[in-house]
């Protein structure tokens, strides 16, 4: 299972799948996001995403979750996809903020946070 995240690049108004695309569409250069390495699952659930909205998307490699989760923090990078479990020390105090995660039911690590279906 996996989360999407954005950080403190983005506005707080930006809370669901559909803002954050709507934002990326307004700001495509800004619209960057980390992964791992291509072909990994957070690359194909980007994308996916990618394909589905018609927005243009920046990948930015990276090695791990941890740099990735540091700079969506810390505002150098606007939204990541990784595991699940890499988000609930950082999810309470909502830096950075899952948008939603994968599979058919909500985590119970997250229950606040709705799947992308």
């Amino acid at each position: 299972m996996h989360g999407l995240a954005v950080g403190t690049m983005l506005p707080a108004t930006v809370k669901t799948v559909k803002d954050y695309l709507i934002w990326a569409k307004a700001n495509t250069t800004l619209a960057n996001f980390g992964l791992p390495a291509a072909g990994s699952t957070p690359h194909s659930l980007s994308v996916m995403l990618k394909m589905n909205s018609g927005v243009s998307l920046k990948h930015i490699p990276y090695h791990g979750s941890i740099p990735r989760i540091t700079e969506v923090i810390g505002g150098q990078l606007a939204r990541m996809i990784t595991p699940r479990g890499d988000f609930p020390p950082n999810h309470r105090p909502r830096k950075p903020r899952i948008l939603a995660t994968s599979g058919k039911t909500r985590s119970p690590f997250v229950p606040d946070v709705p799947t992308f279906t």
